[in-house]
């Protein structure tokens, strides 16, 4: 939901007659510090590392107090002094050796004691990079036959936002990917087109090979799996098979402007299949437009380096091609679609500071442009502003303050 209310708008009155000192209200508190992105990036607010959460919360104003709302619940003073989080004296949030429970929305609210005026910020969304260890560790050998598909899934493990994956054996040398074998970026799941000898002997000189997640300085490991031919004296027929699709994304996704995407397509046959990727029929070139195309993943993985509403929503395909269907590549369509999180029309914030004669009409306008359509917000010193009032009209963007009178 789009707040408007994270604009404290300060409404004068004019022609209005003396009031009382304690009646008297000065200028709300006004958020002039604060992040305007969110932290959601891998590797952004890490685990098990001290400050690694700092969110600012600058205002001015007068006998302020700051606090903050963890996924719309207050943090207590209490855990903000003896828990993972503490509060600067300009009311920064600052969190320590934070975990998985800590992602979520956070938003600052900032109070003249006084007055009782409260002011607040957008929520923030914050997702914290954490990986889990393995729950079981138990050594597996599996049964494969030469010159058949293979794939082996990454054991069950804790948390792993932001992780990456690799098969290792001793000493930590790798398994690699190549053009028969591959590793599905976002569940580390192992994936061979087919099965040679080679890949049973290499797997053997490792001492096996384990699935292992890393992020944020840390790692862990599974438990060792092997390979074994089912039927010992089995030899490699070498048939050839045209390309069939293994892992391929949704035919609807989403993508959020300003952020990464990544699409993966991986495919079994003999010989291993060639990935080609395109966008509304032409084909993607790495290094243009903000498209990567790594070499280290054999061409299966795009990544679309901060998406652009303009340039990057349309219709991808990945084909899937080798000697056995050349010319007549199978093929996989994906629409993307990009959504825009909201921000001012005119590219700047409305006047923080406005005007009203007595008894007079006034409209204040809160335009912003987003992809699905925001929902809209007002408030009126911290507190909600029901849709309609007999002084005030509240119509989507537009908030219309009509007649304002001495005790509006």
């Amino acid at each position: 939901m789009m707040h408007c209310g994270i604009l404290a708008l300060w409404l004068f009155y004019v022609a209005r007659p003396a009031v009382s000192q304690k009646e008297q209200k000065g200028p709300p508190p006004m958020i002039t510090n604060f992040l305007s992105y969110d932290l959601l990036n891998p590797e952004q607010v890490k685990f098990r590392v001290q400050n690694a959460l700092v969110l600012p919360c600058g205002a001015s104003g007068t006998n302020l107090k700051w606090s903050w709302y963890h996924n719309g619940t207050k943090i207590p003073e209490g855990a903000l002094k003896f828990g993972n989080k503490r509060l600067g004296r300009d009311g920064t949030l600052i969190g320590s050796f934070l975990g998985s429970a800590d992602s979520g929305t956070y938003q600052c609210f900032v109070e003249d004691t006084v007055s009782g005026v409260k002011t607040f910020s957008r929520k923030i969304r914050v997702a914290v990079t954490v990986i889990g260890e393995f729950a079981d560790q138990t050594p597996v050998e599996e049964l494969v036959d030469l010159g058949l598909p293979f794939s082996f899934a990454c054991p069950a493990h804790g948390q792993r936002y932001g992780a990456s994956y690799s098969w290792e054996g001793q000493n930590m040398i790798q398994f690699s990917r190549n053009q028969r074998r591959g590793i599905i970026p976002s569940s580390g799941k192992l994936l061979i087109a087919f099965v040679t000898q080679e890949d049973i002997d290499q797997i053997a000189t490792l001492g096996g090979i384990r699935c292992t997640v890393s992020a944020a300085n840390t790692f862990y490991s599974s438990g060792v799996l092997t390979l074994k031919k089912r039927m010992p004296r089995q030899n490699d027929s070498q048939t050839l098979r045209p390309p069939a699709w293994e892992v391929v994304p949704g035919t609807m996704e989403i993508a959020l402007e300003r952020r990464n995407k990544t699409l993966y397509c991986l495919a079994t046959g003999r010989p291993a299949p060639a990935i080609t990727w395109k966008k509304d029929g032409k084909q993607i070139q790495s290094g243009k437009e903000s498209f990567e195309i790594p070499n280290a993943f054999q061409g299966r993985l795009l990544i679309i380096i901060t998406v652009q509403k303009n340039i990057h929503e349309g219709q991808y395909t990945c084909e899937a091609e080798n000697s056995e269907n050349a010319g007549n590549p199978i093929k996989h369509n994906i629409n993307l679609q990009v959504e825009v999180s909201p921000r001012w029309t005119s590219g700047r914030p409305p006047e923080s500071k406005v005007t009203i004669g007595n008894a007079s009409n006034e409209t204040l306008t809160c335009d912003v442009t987003a992809i699905p359509t925001p929902l809209f917000s007002w408030y009126r010193d911290g507190q909600r502003i029901p849709a309609s009032t007999l002084k005030l009209a509240f119509k989507a963007h537009a908030f219309d303050v009509m007649r304002v009178l001495l005790s509006s």
